[in-house]
């Protein structure tokens, strides 16, 4: 076989043999015969153009020496794919022009940017809500908190702003909270507080329950502040400072909590406007919970005017690759304007790994798509292993290349153990693919499983099994895979609206946006990924909603006015419906299960 490629000289010398070949020994061949010129010619294009190209086509054919597309289509016959680039994630702080009077929505997708003419894009990843917490103006009822209620009361003699407060006034220690009022690492917040003479108040939030939460004390009679950790109803200081602390007097306390688990707050006398004192210490004891109000026994106190002064929201790069890795304070520039919101940055670089976000989730570094030396590795790695890599290239083509797939879960059993009904059979994978068409999934795993793997449905979920018709011999394959298990949710609320109330349809339609299923014109909506769990909190902000005409929930037909099946529970403070690993929630506007029941204002 000749080896490719031939230098010009090989190609003319044997342009010459094969002339003689043809014509005869005596053909002229001195060197300015017509056919030595046409030979000499005719090697330097060869040489030039054909025998490179015919180089490059054996090259592209093997894994050492293929590179691009070319290797990614070696690579392919394995079941494997170039890993595409990783998009970097970080947190970027919405911050209002002090303390918020009414709730800004984030809505998830919102994108934030560096400065300049050609900015670095990012968007939220989740829907975050900079809310007014609480000023008591309301009603003069306490049925929305939870706690000691019977030990608070709605008044009009002490106020910092407004017409009323909250006083708590018991001869036993009471805590009184609003299950509404949730806040997450990343968040700051402020909030007012009048300490009678001889008692003890604090601020608390992160709370789990009335034992577990964090707390800021303040104590005129020991000119003490302290910061505690409330674990098992058992306090653990992690600052304190003493100092001059005036009692029957409006002081303000901002609470930071930000996602490196630290925890500043600052004092201030509102008459005066000094500093009173600052706190600070980490703990990572809680990621997210309510705020609220409390007192010692044989104690009075008075709470005004609670609302948040920023909000960290999670964001992932709009483009993969190390581009998205910024530092601290380069995310800047909010393209399109939200109300209440003043200003945006990122407190701390995006993609920094030792770094986690409101969700207690480290960062992810952004990083390039692989190389061709790295996947030629990987490649040669795998199919040396038996192929063990397969599962990369189904899980980044059904993500990357199926419209409208949203979650993909993929487990294998690689052994010669039979588990089924409730595991896998032997050498098998299974698929569990949340979003997208049926038939555009099994066609994904088709093309990218190997030959000899087994595709499996229905061990974690609902089996699916489609045709599929292979495009070289229109052979037809059976392909199996699972759709997640579906929680159908059902929601009864009781509102107070107004004259401008939008109507039941817009509520029902806006649960199931957020929560994904059928809407009121009966089109399936993507909402809450596998395995996420259904947010009370987050219910409530879809249901009450001004814009709509929702004044607030109605506490007076039974005193919950917000019910659902199944069933809510409370996980890292927050009040949710759980969703299991394999399932994902499901609401529907035409079936009944969302329920409304509206009185005029």
């Amino acid at each position: 076989m000749t080896d490719f490629p031939r230098t010009q000289s090989e190609i003319e010398n044997a342009l010459r043999q094969q002339l003689r070949d043809d014509f005869g020994d005596d053909i002229d061949l001195t060197e300015n015969s017509i056919f030595s010129t046409l030979a000499r010619v005719l090697a330097t294009v060869f040489a030039q153009n054909q025998e490179q190209s015919l180089q490059d086509v054996y090259d592209s054919a093997f894994i050492d020496t293929a590179t691009g597309s070319d290797l990614d289509a070696v690579v392919a016959l394995a079941g494997i794919q170039r890993r595409s680039a990783i998009n970097a994630t970080g947190v970027e702080r919405f911050n209002a022009n002090g303390p918020v009077s009414a709730d800004s929505v984030i809505p998830r997708g919102t994108t934030v940017q560096t400065d300049g003419t050609d900015p670095i894009v990012f968007e939220t990843t989740e829907r975050a809500v900079l809310r007014y917490l609480d000023g008591f103006e309301q009603t003069d009822t306490l049925n929305e908190y939870d706690g000691d209620v019977g030990s608070a009361s709605i008044v009009t003699t002490t106020v910092y702003d407004g017409l009323r407060s909250l006083q708590l006034d018991s001869t036993a220690e009471s805590h009184v909270y609003n299950a509404d009022n949730v806040l997450q690492r990343g968040s700051a917040h402020r909030g007012h507080v009048n300490v009678t003479d001889g008692s003890v108040a604090h601020s608390t939030y992160g709370i789990q329950s009335l034992a577990e939460y964090y707390q800021v004390t303040v104590d005129p009679d020991s000119n003490l502040l302290q910061l505690s950790v409330v674990e098992d109803g058992t306090p653990t200081v992690l600052d304190q400072t003493t100092v001059v602390v005036p009692s029957n007097t409006w002081l303000a306390i901002d609470h930071e909590w930000n996602i490196e688990t630290d925890h500043t707050i600052t004092v201030t006398d509102t008459t005066t406007g000094n500093t009173v004192g600052t706190l600070s210490g980490s703990d990572s004891s809680y990621v997210a919970g309510p705020v609220g109000f409390k007192i010692d026994a044989n104690s009075t106190a008075y709470f005004d005017e609670f609302g948040m002064q920023h909000v960290g929201v999670n964001i992932r790069a709009v483009d993969g690759g190390p581009s998205g890795n910024v530092g601290a304070n380069a995310i800047t520039s909010l393209p399109v304007s939200i109300a209440g919101i003043s200003a945006v940055t990122n407190p701390f670089p995006v993609g920094d790994t030792d770094l986690t976000n409101t969700k207690a989730v480290r960062f992810v570094d952004g990083t390039d798509a692989e190389t061709d030396a790295e996947l030629r590795s990987r490649a040669k790695e795998a199919v040396s292993e038996g192929g063990s890599a397969t599962a990369d290239a189904i899980v980044a083509d059904l993500l990357n290349n199926v419209e409208g797939v949203s979650s993909v879960s993929l487990y294998e059993n690689k052994t010669d153990t039979d588990n089924t009904p409730s595991g896998l059979p032997p050498y098998s994978f299974e698929a569990v693919v949340y979003g997208g068409d049926s038939l555009d999934i099994a066609e994904s795993i088709y093309d990218n499983k190997a030959v000899t793997a087994t595709d499996y449905g229905g061990a974690r979920g609902t089996e699916v099994t489609e045709t599929v018709v292979s495009d070289v011999n229109e052979q037809q394959w059976d392909i199996s895979f699972t759709r997640p298990t579906e929680v159908p949710i059902s929601v009864t609320v009781d509102i107070i609206v107004d004259e401008t109330y939008a109507g039941n349809t817009v509520l029902r339609d806006s649960v199931v946006s957020y929560v994904g299923g059928i809407n009121s014109d009966g089109e399936e909506t993507l909402g809450l990924g596998v395995g996420d769990n259904v947010r009370i909190d987050e219910l409530r902000d879809r249901l009450v909603d001004e814009e709509n005409g929702v004044v607030g929930l109605d506490y007076s037909v039974d005193g919950t006015p917000l019910s659902t099946t199944p069933t809510k529970t409370t996980i890292d403070g927050l009040e949710v419906i759980q969703i299991g690993a394999n399932e994902v929630a499901q609401a529907d506007a035409t079936n009944g299960s969302i329920v409304i029941n509206s009185r005029q204002q």
